[in-house]
């Protein structure tokens, strides 16, 4: 199943109205108690400009951070640092959400869904 859903983001400290498709997708295997074993969890994301290139900082999640040539690499790959990130704190037992302090002039903000 498909669809499209408005969204509103800061860019650059404006706001700005935008679109986006989403789309849900089958679950992983099961878990013995007949749940889902993926999961997805919201990351609220940062992005810097930084003097070459630019940083991507989760912006509710503890020690998710990355970087990249470009907006789009710094997301693709703050997004791998996010799957890693939830996976450790998965097997620790708890996952620790809580706002995150950001160095640096944020340039534009995401959200990122993160199938774990």
């Amino acid at each position: 199943m498909t669809g499209t859903v408005e969204f509103f983001e800061c860019v650059d400290g404006e706001t700005k109205k935008g679109e986006a498709q989403w789309a849900f997708f089958a679950p992983g295997k099961a878990y013995e108690d007949g749940g889902a074993k993926e999961k997805a969890f919201e990351c609220r994301i940062a992005i810097v400009a930084e003097p070459e290139g630019f940083s991507a900082h989760a912006m509710n999640l503890p020690g998710a951070i990355s970087q990249g040539d470009t907006m789009a690499e710094a997301l693709e790959n703050v997004t791998e640092a996010c799957r890693g990130v939830l996976r450790e704190y998965i097997d620790m037992g708890r996952i620790p959400w809580s706002d995150v302090e950001i160095d640096g002039q944020i340039v534009a903000e995401r959200r990122i869904l993160v199938n774990v």
